[in-house]
């Protein structure tokens, strides 16, 4: 029994994430007036700094991340 196959086949990558990453944190309760900026700024260094460079380095691995690839084939065995 012989058997051959012919046809075409095409693969595409889609891209998932930018390759740039930007984000913006906002944190009202460090804009309040009436908290001292010493506790403003203790609670930026303790807190919102941490979680920042966390979602930062999130999204970086998340654009890093492998495309899957799709193909599409059409062809015909005989």
């Amino acid at each position: 029994m012989l058997r051959s196959l012919a046809g075409r086949a095409k693969a595409a990558q889609v891209p998932i994430a930018p390759s740039q990453v930007t984000f913006k944190s906002q944190v009202n309760l460090l804009a309040d007036p009436q908290i001292p900026e010493a506790t403003r700024q203790q609670l930026n260094n303790q807190y919102v700094k941490p979680t920042d460079d966390r979602v930062r380095g999130t999204l970086e691995n998340i654009g890093r991340t492998i495309i899957p690839t799709f193909n599409v084939r059409i062809g015909w065995l005989i």
